[in-house]
């Protein structure tokens, strides 16, 4: 059977899963977790996992894309679970994009999500079975254009902004922004070839929240050599909204085959605001 249609199986396994996760540090190989319309990208099928710890916080991402050249679209399915002291985060949901062709260059791809989140804002230490959740259904938009090696994305996440309310006010310091914000991401990336052994990928990143609150704003620069196609090495300017927090990071990625990648990265600092996670790993792998 086709694995597009496979995919399907797949995802009625995620569904059962009670599982949006803070920002991450894989926002180019893992792009996918922030454009619906990159789900299943250049008709790639593919699995990725990336998981980040830093004290008494944890985020994993679970992902799998196909696609289907025929029919000219893709369909991505997600599991995404952060948890912290304050509280315990899951949201698991499904994709879809259609690509308008131009010509055998440019291409045009546009996508929507479904997905289903689940919140609870008792402290972490509290048994997952006696606590309650609050849920509620979250739609995002996104749009791809494509030009050769060049891709210029943008997505509209939590179209719809539920209203989150808890009987004990002194919570809501400690709602998760990406739930209760409307969130805007932007990316430019290109893969670039210097020789049959060198290869080169640089990215622009932009995400922008607006909420009740605060307002969050993220730009990531980054740029990475592959080098022999098996092992590449990059790094990462991160500018947040409060300059105390600007951090590099860098990575180091290892592709033992042509169908496994393992990726690494490293915040050469510690931010001030402890949110960000000093070392996030992700594997990934494509059929």
């Amino acid at each position: 059977m086709n694995k597009f249609y496979l995919s399907i199986l797949f995802f009625f396994f995620l569904a059962h899963t009670k599982a949006q996760t803070p920002l991450t540090n894989y926002n180019f190989y893992n792009s996918f977790n922030n454009n619906p319309a990159m789900a299943g990208m250049d008709y790639k099928t593919q699995l990725t996992f990336t998981y980040g710890e830093q004290r008494n916080e944890q985020k994993g991402f679970l992902s799998y894309e196909a696609s289907n050249e025929k029919l000219k679209s893709g369909m991505g399915f997600f599991v995404k679970s952060h948890r912290d002291r304050y509280r315990v985060t899951n949201h698991v949901g499904l994709a879809y994009n259609y690509t308008v062709h131009f010509s055998d260059l440019a291409k045009l791809t546009t996508g929507f999500q479904l997905s289903q989140v689940n919140l609870s804002a008792k402290p972490v230490d509290d048994s997952l079975k006696m606590r309650e959740w609050w849920q509620a259904p979250n739609t995002d938009l996104g749009v791809v254009f494509s030009f050769e090696e060049l891709k210029i994305g943008a997505s509209l996440f939590h179209v719809f902004r539920p209203g989150i309310l808890f009987e004990n006010d002194s919570l809501d310091f400690y709602i998760p922004q990406l739930y209760d914000n409307r969130g805007v991401n932007l990316s430019i990336s290109y893969n670039g070839k210097v020789s049959e052994y060198l290869e080169f990928q640089i990215a622009f990143f932009h995400h922008l929240e607006r909420g009740r609150y605060k307002r969050n704003r993220v730009i990531d620069l980054s740029a990475f050599l592959t080098i022999y196609k098996y092992v590449t090495i990059g790094a990462t300017y991160r500018s947040l909204e409060s300059s105390d927090d600007n951090l590099n990071k860098l990575y180091l990625g290892l592709r033992p085959t042509k169908k496994i990648l393992f990726n690494f990265s490293f915040n050469l600092k510690r931010p001030s605001s402890g949110v960000q996670y000093p070392m996030e790993v992700l594997a990934q792998y494509q059929f």
